[in-house]
């Protein structure tokens, strides 16, 4: 018997954890090497290092996190108590991180690194069990979908803000380092806030929790995960994707603001990705429909190794044409949707074939590689900005330009080609979920 739709209340309030989630991420994507380098003048190098080591240990807590909140089993259910329980402590960390104390270079690092570390520990107990409470909000195929196109778009408007407010804040400041603070103080109250919502109102329902808790099913667990061939091939692609994202996001306000002498107009560069990117996300949903998502998000790929050359062609200047190239990156960077879409079939495909519901399992897996291959892309490209020979806050060599241009533009094209060649052997598509779909069907009521 099919199951009643979620209340679209319900959708919403869920949902609205996935703002404040993409708040945080988008802002410390683009802002905190920039901050800690071009206005506390550390090491590129340094501050890349901080972020891959802090990155690092999130990634390895959220395969466990996702295996904790798949066995836990309370009066809350298995996902809430984590939902709340994360909340605040992210964005007071994230606050922190932006409002340091006036200390030497090196004592900074080291406070970036803990703050970090605190920042990325709440982030992981709230985030995993999070995703995997909205695979289970909904049983009907095409509901769930619908759960996660309504966080998608909540999520699309905390990207834009997260890419454009918090320039406008700091812009009001003659202190860039006071604007940073203020600016954080303000967005921290929006991430705790907006991921603590979901916890407050709604309730989990999970109860049950996976037989045989033990470390020896843990590990099994894993190696069932990776051996989900359809699942390896989209996380893959998507780790690429998020490794040359990463990268650009980590080169691209310097890029900006001494190449493109377009510092004071980012806040409108990023809007105009961001509201592209929104309004993109149901015309992709509408080809995935019409194609398949495989087909449809092998387009996207093509694209998006075409795209990124657009910071070749854009000069000093140009804003009209920097904000049409904003436009297009940003309609082709909604394809990406798709392969988060296409995971959660997959962890369908993993409970046919192990009978367990194992969604906080996957989720700590998609956030492992998710955070992973951000620390490293936001490593590279500190890194990258050393090897270039770029000074904070001062103007730019013409060499050093050139090849910060190369950097964000050609080498970016590359990492998606790559992406682009593991994905074309991905198999299953509409007509394999459907199958997967009636074969689950057939055998819970049989449970």
């Amino acid at each position: 018997m099919p199951s009643s739709p979620v209340p679209l209340r319900t959708k919403l309030l869920y949902g609205v954890g996935e703002l404040g989630l993409s708040l945080k991420t988008e802002s410390l994507n683009r802002f905190l090497m920039f901050f800690y380098t071009d206005t506390l003048r550390l090491s590129p190098t340094s501050v890349g290092l901080m972020i891959l080591l802090s990155k690092g240990w999130d990634a390895l807590t959220d395969p466990a996190m996702g295996y904790a909140s798949d066995i836990t089993r309370s009066r809350w259910g298995r996902r809430r108590p984590y939902v709340l329980l994360g909340a605040l402590p992210m964005g007071v960390c994230y606050w922190l991180l932006f409002s340091p104390p006036l200390l030497p270079s090196s004592s900074l690092l080291w406070y970036m690194l803990g703050l970090s570390l605190a920042l990325y520990t709440s982030f992981s107990i709230f985030t995993v069990p999070y995703y995997a409470w909205g695979a289970e909000l909904a049983s009907d195929y095409h509901d769930r979908t619908a759960v996660v196109q309504v966080r998608a778009l909540l999520g699309l408007f905390g990207g834009v803000a997260g890419a454009a407010v918090p320039m406008m804040i700091v812009g009001r400041y003659v202190d860039a380092r006071t604007g940073f603070a203020a600016m954080a103080l303000l967005v921290g109250a929006v991430i705790g806030g907006s991921t603590l919502l979901p916890g407050l109102t709604l309730r989990d329902s999970g109860r049950d929790r996976l037989p045989n808790a033990s470390l020896t099913h843990f590990l099994d667990g894993l190696r069932h995960t990776f051996a989900n061939q359809t699942f390896r091939l989209i996380f893959i692609t998507f780790c690429l994707m998020t490794v040359s994202a990463a990268m650009g996001t980590a080169i691209q306000l310097v890029v900006v603001k001494y190449r493109l002498q377009m510092y004071d107009q980012f806040p409108l560069l990023a809007l105009m990705f961001g509201i592209s990117l929104a309004f993109s996300f149901p015309l992709w949903m509408g080809l995935s429909r019409r194609i398949g998502k495989s087909r449809a998000l092998q387009l996207g790929l093509v694209l998006g190794c075409i795209a990124p050359l657009g910071w070749v062609v854009v000069q000093p200047g140009q804003v009209g044409a920097m904000v049409v190239f904003m436009i297009v990156a940003g309609a082709v960077t909604g394809s990406l949707t798709l392969a988060a879409s296409q995971a959660i079939d997959a962890v369908d495909l993993d409970e046919l074939h192990t009978g367990e519901q194992r969604a906080g399992a996957y989720f700590g897996i998609w956030a492992f590689g998710l955070k992973l291959a951000t620390a490293v892309g936001q490593f590279l490209g500190g890194a990258l900005l050393d090897l270039v020979g770029y000074v904070p806050d001062t103007v730019q060599d013409p060499h050093t330009l050139w090849w910060l241009v190369m950097l964000l533009g050609p080498l970016q094209s590359v990492v998606t080609l790559l992406g682009l060649l593991v994905f074309r052997r991905v198999q299953f598509d509409a007509a394999d979920v459907m199958r997967v779909q009636a074969a689950l069907a057939e055998r819970r009521p049989a449970q």
